[in-house]
């Protein structure tokens, strides 16, 4: 959903962590220009896999699932987004094609600056160029570093690590809502969903996490962090 209503960059409680932090006072008012403001329900998708990429979008708050689908329906969960990330910004070259999916897991909200214009301040700001490079490239790392946890941890460290990354999102508190369906766990950390419960129950029994009114308390972070050799 578009709204009228626009937010300051400067403004924006996550602006200082977002692509977009270390450009210029005239380069940030012509990036407010541009921008428009959107609003995403729960379930809601912000983009389909290979559709044409229309634009980049910066998320102000909430949380989305990036996913690929196979031809058999199945759905692969890439990664989680929160406040500060930055989406479709892979489909801006090449095919020109957003390369998965996109759909809120809570109510989300996002400023889109459409392509053309993307374009344009990046043709226009070196340093936002480079940091849209290291981000590609740290967006690389991060999928080969999970394809290799798919090989050398079985799910029980791969779940450990999965709690510990989350729980980092929150600070201090070590707690966080979980927005993700068992089946949607499973899928983020390639296995069947049965396995995900039988291990969810077996950290709860020993005591490393508790869970209630599906927020996920860390309870032993040592513990955690000894098993999914996450650090």
């Amino acid at each position: 959903m578009k709204l009228n209503q626009k937010c300051l960059c400067t403004n924006c409680n996550v602006f200082s962590s977002s692509l977009f932090s270390r450009l210029g006072n005239e380069e940030v008012k012509k990036l407010h220009e541009l921008k428009t403001f959107h609003f995403f329900n729960r379930g809601e998708i912000i983009f389909h896999q290979e559709s044409p990429c229309l634009g980049v979008f910066c998320m102000e708050s909430g949380s989305v699932k990036l996913y690929t689908q196979e031809e058999d329906g199945k759905e692969i969960i890439n990664k989680i987004q929160k406040g500060g990330d930055i989406l479709g910004h892979t489909g801006l070259f090449g095919k020109q094609q957003y390369i998965e999916s996109a759909k809120a897991l809570e109510p989300t909200k996002c400023c889109f600056i459409d392509s053309t214009s993307m374009k344009e301040v990046l043709a226009n700001s070196s340093t936002l160029m480079t940091d849209l490079i290291l981000k590609m490239s740290q967006d690389l790392i991060e999928s080969n570093a999970k394809t290799a946890d798919m090989v050398r941890k079985n799910v029980r460290e791969r779940l450990a690590t999965y709690i510990l990354k989350m729980s980092e999102t929150t600070g201090e508190s070590q707690n966080f809502k979980l927005q993700l369906s068992r089946e949607e766990m499973a899928s983020l950390l390639g296995t069947a969903h049965e396995t995900v419960i039988r291990c969810i129950s077996e950290f709860k029994e020993l005591g490393y996490i508790a869970e209630k009114n599906r927020v996920l308390y860390v309870l032993k972070k040592d513990s955690l962090q000894n098993l999914s050799r996450y650090h």
